[in-house]
């Protein structure tokens, strides 16, 4: 019998066969760290939708730049809007981790950056979580 270990996880969009990984974010991979890191919130950035100009019209900093009719600052905001995505882990019978591992874009790099443009700081400065030695997590 083989004896499982923690479980990692990799966040996919199978309908543009693209995923990021949470260690090239400066996270990490387990279902708990996902949950209670800061690097998650680059999730919201992806799954953005609202108007064309990146920043949902409720950012006065690119008023300017709508206003001139400038290409968007961020096309990355608001990629993954409307598609299918799974927080797939290593364990999961779909063989969608290993997949996208072995087939798909990895654009956490290329998202990351954006994002740290978008928010003005650098998302891999922000310190991964720890539980508490004391708690516990019932399934």
């Amino acid at each position: 019998m083989v004896e499982k270990l923690g479980q990692y996880f990799v966040l996919v969009n199978p309908d543009k066969k693209e995923y990021v990984r949470p260690w090239d974010i400066g996270g990490a991979g387990k279902l708990c760290e996902w949950c209670g890191n800061p690097q998650s919130r680059m999730i919201a950035f992806l799954l953005a939708h609202g108007p064309d100009d990146g920043v949902a019209g409720s950012n006065s900093r690119y008023k300017k730049q709508k206003e001139t009719g400038e290409k968007q600052p961020h096309p990355k905001w608001g990629r993954w809007a409307g598609d299918h995505v799974v927080l797939v882990g290593d364990y999961d019978n779909s063989g969608l981790y290993q997949k996208a591992e072995e087939e798909y874009t990895n654009v956490s790099e290329l998202v990351l950056k954006e994002y740290n443009k978008f928010m003005g700081y650098d998302l891999r400065d922000e310190k991964v979580g720890t539980l508490r030695p004391d708690m516990i997590v019932r399934a």
